[in-house]
């Protein structure tokens, strides 16, 4: 596994050992966190770290993401937000070192994809965390993390170092509320010191308290709540309920920690947050959009400044949010602006899997909008007759690259991507086992999309369809006119049967020159004996003369298979001249 920041970002005090604890993979079982010890991340002296010293560079961090955009979308999906965000939201981290050995879920990047995998963080490992306190970010790696998902029976694989004890591993589970001081224990003396919410040790403040050592937090850490000290954090001003679509005019004062508005967001929609500090204020406030303590958004207003921040859900990510101000004194308006995605021109959000999928028509353009919470799009269309697809996709200018999968049933028919400002022509001829629904997933967000799929039936010897592809059911054809069709990819074979029209009879193929390939042709007597099989390229024609007594009358067989390409055959008694 590849990591984000291959030469790390720490700068200083204990950075990350290399991971050598995981866990094999595949895990199978049912969840059973009660095999581990778990702590909050507000506890005091769950985390370490060194007085005064700076113990993660996240300017260096966030310079590296925003050099490489590909990363970038991939770090930021798995902390779900936009990459716009990816500056704010490191600033809202903080800096510390495990006090113990903490499982996770870690995810690198290799060959231009996530790779999650779970893992165990060597104690003194340096991470970010964030304003719950859960570590989110490796500093040695630069690999975002995610909350572990815990199965029966697990068993560490890699080489441990010497103290491991896979009875002494941890979780860290997230407070119950925002933290705005974390009390860290320093590894050089075991004494208790500060560090502010959102600070990487240049503000770290000294503290006069008992002296806890990392193994002694970590030994107490318990799931119980009677295990758990008293957490430091804000007091919180709960101001009650707002419309979206309206514009709040509030107040926060010196007294205020925190004002918190809550709002209810339908499943789908495409939010707008857009605050303005008014003129005569004080100080410069700070807004938080989360929910459920997920922070989705985070920035800062100065006095007569304003500010905007975009949030796009998916059908899963409706219901109620907060808007979080804190910071001032200062007056202000904030108004949040709510619009439901209408992808395929049907006033919702096309769901992220096959059940919540939107049934789309041939030929109809369809068009879909990926951002934020919204990772995926899925369409479905009906493919009755075995047709030939044409599907022509495209994203805008402005978008990111937006990814394509057509599955059928559970079998992924084909993969690709599509740029900025590009457009792809994807081409299948699909066969008479395809009937049924094909799935069309959208996805790798933010993107601006469009697409349009054409069906169009096979007209196969003039049958309005598709030529069987076994004997059992061969199409029988009349050999004194053209037999023409297309055969290839997933249509592997087309069968026809038709009388000799004399003893002695020619067939002549002749495949279009724009087909991807050679199509092969094989001619079987009645008794199923092969008479001949050739092949004929591209652009090109090829004939076999056929010379039998009693043949008159009798039922051939004729077969094409390969291509993919359109074929005619014509099949004509031969002059013999007296």
């Amino acid at each position: 596994m590849t990591d984000f920041a291959e030469n790390g970002t720490s700068s200083g005090g204990l950075t990350a050992t290399a991971i050598q604890g995981s866990r094999s993979t595949p895990i199978s079982g049912t969840s059973n966190l009660s095999q581990y010890r778990t702590v909050g991340g507000d506890v005091p002296g769950v985390f370490g770290g060194t007085l005064d010293e700076r113990t993660c560079d996240v300017d260096k961090l966030v310079r590296f993401l925003e050099s490489d955009a590909d990363k970038a979308r991939a770090w930021s999906t798995v902390l779900g937000m936009d990459t716009s965000n990816i500056k704010t939201y490191a600033a809202t981290l903080t800096a510390a070192n495990l006090a113990a050995d903490t499982r996770v879920l870690e995810h690198g990047f290799a060959a231009g994809e996530l790779v999650p995998r779970e893992t165990v963080l060597q104690r003194g490992s340096a991470v970010l965390v964030d304003a719950r306190g859960v570590p989110r970010v490796d500093c040695y790696s630069g690999n975002p993390l995610r909350n572990p998902t815990i199965q029966t029976d697990e068993t560490f694989v890699g080489t441990p170092w010497p103290d491991f004890n896979e009875s002494t591993v941890v979780i860290v589970e997230p407070a119950a509320v925002d933290v705005t001081e974390f009390v860290l224990v320093d590894v050089a003396d075991g004494n208790e010191f500060v560090r502010p919410t959102g600070s990487t040790g240049e503000a770290d403040l000294a503290a006069n308290s008992t002296t806890v050592s990392p193994e002694e937090t970590a030994e107490s850490a318990a799931p119980t709540p009677t295990a758990t000290p008293a957490p430091i954090t804000r007091e919180l001003n709960m101001v009650g309920l707002v419309d979206v679509n309206s514009t709040i005019s509030a107040e926060i004062s010196r007294d205020d920690n925190e004002l918190i508005f809550e709002f209810d967001a339908s499943p789908g929609a495409m939010l707008q947050l857009d605050v303005a500090n008014d003129r005569a204020s004080v100080g410069t406030i700070a807004i938080e959009l989360r929910r459920e303590g997920v922070l989705f958004e985070f920035f800062r207003v100065p006095a007569g400044g304003s500010e905007s921040a975009d949030l796009t859900l998916d059908q899963e990510s409706g219901g109620r949010y907060e808007v979080v101000v804190a910071g001032g004194p200062a007056a202000f308006d904030f108004a949040i602006s709510s619009e439901i995605q209408d992808d395929a021109g049907q006033g919702r959000d096309a769901g992220t899997d096959f059940a919540d999928a939107l049934e789309i028509e041939t030929g109809s353009q369809v068009a879909g909008h990926l951002a934020s919470l919204d990772v995926a799009d899925t369409y479905v269309v009906d493919l009755q007759g075995a047709p030939a697809l044409v599907m022509t996709a495209r994203a805008d200018r402005d978008s990111g690259r937006a990814a394509f999968e057509l599955e059928i049933v559970g079998e992924s028919i084909t993969f690709f991507r599509v740029n900025p400002a590009d457009e792809v022509v994807y081409e299948r001829l699909f066969g008479p086992d395809d009937d049924g629904l094909l799935e069309i997933y959208v996805t790798e967000a933010p993107a601006n999309y469009e697409f349009v799929i054409e069906l169009v039936a096979q007209d196969d010897g003039g049958s309005g369809g598709d030529a069987p592809a076994e004997l059992a059911d061969a199409l029988r054809v009349d050999a004194d006119g053209e037999i023409s069709g297309e055969v290839g990819h997933r249509d592997e074979a087309d069968y026809y049967l038709f009388d000799a029209p004399s003893d002695d009879f020619t067939l002549t193929v002749e495949v279009a020159a724009d087909a991807d390939s050679r199509v092969g042709i094989d001619l079987l007597d009645p008794e199923g004996n092969r008479v001949d099989f050739f092949r004929v390229q591209p652009g090109t024609t090829g004939s076999i003369t056929v010379n039998r007594p009693d043949t008159t009358g009798q039922t051939y067989r004729l077969i094409f298979t390969e291509g993919r390409g359109k074929y005619s055959a014509l099949i004509e008694t031969v002059s013999i001249d007296s």
